[in-house]
């Protein structure tokens, strides 16, 4: 892959006079808007091996910019060049609501992350520690009751029940497979034509979406203030230096994004963790050896290997170029979208070295690689804690410390012969075979 150079200020690069970055717009509208529904990461990586850190292409009716690497996705992060608004396909706005935060800039958007931040501090984290770990606790225990497991669905259950205690504030000792399966019908919607036909992908997540709105709406009407402590009840109770907080509307529409980004993008983490572990013996064993001791760091380690190597979600929101800037020798127009892909970014000889080795330890304190280059680490997107970056970064790696050590300190699994490559499966990709398992009490 060819490296790109940012301009010192892209502003005053003579943007105008640069060439257009490679890439195909393909036909009016619909441009290559089938192969990147079809399958985003695969596009993505596809294409920057061609083209390299910056290309052109045509989804959904519009020219996209496509960034790839650490530099070039820093740039994206940049509000001078970049706005949320009128960035993301309207169908994203319809599914998620116009008051996520995904979709807001400026003052609009620092005012809405400050509060966020409350839900999500280290306070707050470590107050969600016993909920998820009694999640884990209870599905690991009804794994190793039975003879064989369908990981995929088993997981997504796990993540739906942290997911619900959560941002619903349910029972953490309880199911409900039926609204986890709403949110998997929900999310598929996310990479499907916005045809509202009866049958369609698009038209059952639009269903999904009105039944999961009113239960959402449900959870939070009905929240008092102390009676519970969890990532609902701080999001409402989060107060800004003038003591106004979120309203009730917006709390709504940003636990039903949470919900999704709990359930599905850490769903695909957890099944490549096991099937990291499964190929991995000695990573495995070191796990289970830190798990037994109470030891987190290397657990850490190996599940943000996992989201390095892995593929988890394929990209970062879309957003709107604000005005004409350059990046690498070629003009990104003003008006364009303009978008980060994230896989492809993970993969770079440049990012990280050897990137196609699984390596835990390239995030060992002592190699000091991510402290070196903390922009490098983008399975959730990049930019500052106070800007575009997940906000549940954090939170998904408090899911799947837990899950690793729930999983090994009592438990051994295997996984039977069967396909372990990543397929599309609507937003994330998710094992083909379906990661059937086999957990035993040890």
């Amino acid at each position: 892959m060819s490296t790109a150079r940012a301009a010192t200020d892209p502003s005053t690069a003579r943007a105008s006079e640069k060439p257009l970055p490679p890439g195909n717009l393909g036909l009016p509208f619909l441009g290559e808007t089938l192969p990147f529904l079809r399958d985003p990461v695969s596009f993505f990586e596809r294409r920057s091996r061609i083209h390299g850190a910056i290309f052109k292409t045509r989804i959904l009716g519009d020219p996209v910019i496509c960034l790839v690497g650490p530099q070039a996705t820093a740039l994206l992060y940049d509000e001078r060049y970049f706005q949320r608004r009128g960035g993301s396909p309207p169908h994203f706005k319809e599914l998620f609501g116009e008051l996520a935060v995904v979709f807001k800039d400026d003052a609009a958007h620092r005012r809405t992350r400050r509060l966020m931040a409350q839900a999500f501090s280290p306070g707050a984290l470590d107050g969600y520690r016993e909920t998820v770990d009694r999640v884990v606790a209870r599905h690991v225990a009804r794994w190793a009751s039975a003879a064989e497991i369908r990981g995929v669905e088993a997981l997504g259950a796990l993540c739906f029940a942290v997911a619900n205690s959560l941002f619903g504030g349910a029972d953490p000792d309880a199911n409900d497979p039926r609204r986890a399966a709403l949110f998997d019908t929900f999310v598929r919607g996310l990479l499907a034509l916005p045809v509202s036909l009866p049958g369609t992908t698009w038209s059952r997540a639009m269903r999904a979406r009105d039944e999961l709105r009113a239960f959402v709406g449900r959870a939070v009407d009905a929240y008092r203030p102390g009676s519970g402590r969890h990532v609902l009840a701080r999001l409402l109770e989060a107060r800004d230096e003038g003591g106004e907080g979120f309203t009730r509307d917006e709390v709504k529409t940003e636990c039903l994004h949470f919900y999704a980004a709990a359930y599905a993008p850490v769903r695909a983490a957890a099944c490549n963790l096991l099937v990291a572990l499964a190929g991995h013996p000695e990573v495995m064993d070191r796990v289970r050896t830190a798990a037994r001791a109470g030891e987190g760091g290397y657990v850490d380690q190996v599940t943000r290997e996992v989201r390095r190597f892995y593929p988890t979600v394929p990209s970062t929101f879309f957003a709107r170029v604000r005005q004409d800037c350059e990046f690498g020798g070629y003009r990104i127009p003003r008006g364009w979208k303009a978008v980060a892909a994230l896989p492809a970014s993970q993969r770079m000889g440049e990012t990280f070295r050897d990137p196609d080795r699984f390596d835990p330890d390239r995030f060992a304190p002592a190699r000091g690689e991510l402290a070196r280059q903390p922009a490098t680490y983008l399975p959730h997107g990049g930019g500052p804690a106070d800007g575009h970056r997940c906000a549940g970064e954090a939170l998904a790696d408090l899911v799947l410390r837990s899950l690793a050590t729930g999983l090994l300190r009592e438990h051994a699994f295997e996984l039977p012969a069967q396909d372990l490559a990543p397929r599309p499966a609507g937003l994330t990709p998710l094992p083909a075979g379906g990661l059937r398992m086999l957990v035993r009490r040890l």
